[in-house]
C-alpha cells in the first residue's frame, strides 16, 4: 500500500491483517476484515497520513499540475485520481450576509467607476450589554445623538434638520431614513408605529 515518500524514494507499507468471519446466523456481512486506525481506512488504496495530504495538494494546485507534482516526489497519482481527490475536498462553509451595504466611487473621474459591497450587519452590530454606542460608524452616533436630544420622537426629517440635511426636497431625508432604520433594527434607536424613532426604551 502506498505510504509518504522516504528520502525522495516511493513508501510501501505492507500489512497484514485477519479476515474474521461473523458467529451470527443469518448475518448479511458473513466475513469482515480487521481494521488499522490511523493506517488504513476502508475503500482506500493509500495510507491514512497519505490520504491527508493528497486533497491538499490537489485543491491548492488543482487540474494537471495536480498529477504531475506528486510524481516528481515519488508519489505515482493519475490525472483521474487528483480529480476525484478534487471533488472530496469540503466546500468551506461561507456565512451570507442578511444585510449589504453598497458604495460608488470614481477611481478616475468620469473614466472608470467601481462598486464595493459589505456586511452591513458588521458596520451595525446589535446592541447588547456589552457594546457600547462609541463601536458605532461616526455617522450613526451624530445621528443618534441628535434624535437622543429631541425633546420626543422625531421624524428623519427632523433629524436632518439639525444635522443641516436639506429637507425641502422630499427625497433629500431618505438615505438619512434608512441610517434610521438600520440601527432600529438592531436594537440602537426604537422605531414607533408612525414612522418616528426615540432613543428611549
Amino acid at each position: 500500500m502506498p505510504d509518504l515518500p522516504i528520502d525522495g524514494r516511493q513508501g510501501v507499507v505492507r500489512v497484514r491483517i485477519r479476515r474474521l468471519v461473523c458467529p451470527v446466523l443469518g448475518c448479511k456481512r458473513q466475513t469482515f476484515r480487521e481494521q488499522v486506525p490511523g493506517l488504513l481506512e476502508r475503500h482506500q488504496r493509500r495510507t491514512t497520513p497519505l490520504t491527508g495530504q493528497l486533497p491538499e495538494l490537489v485543491k491548492e494546485l488543482y487540474g494537471r499540475a495536480s498529477a504531475r507534482l506528486p510524481g516528481t516526489q515519488a508519489v505515482p497519482l493519475s490525472y483521474t485520481t487528483a480529480l476525484r481527490l478534487s471533488r472530496r475536498v469540503p466546500v468551506p462553509v461561507v456565512q451570507i450576509p442578511q444585510v449589504n451595504g453598497t458604495d460608488d466611487f470614481a477611481l478616475r473621474r468620469r473614466h472608470s467607476y467601481t462598486t464595493i459591497i459589505t456586511d452591513a450587519d458588521t458596520m451595525i452590530p446589535h446592541r447588547t450589554s456589552g457594546v457600547e454606542e462609541t463601536t458605532l460608524p461616526p455617522d450613526y452616533q451624530r445621528i443618534l445623538a441628535v434624535a437622543r436630544e429631541a425633546a420626543g420622537p422625531a421624524m428623519a426629517r427632523q433629524v436632518g434638520e439639525v444635522l443641516g440635511v436639506d429637507v425641502s426636497v422630499r427625497a433629500r431625508p431618505e438615505p438619512l431614513r434608512g441610517k434610521l432604520v438600520r440601527p432600529a433594527d438592531r436594537g440602537w434607536p426604537r422605531k414607533l408605529p408612525d414612522g418616528r424613532f426615540t432613543t428611549r426604551l
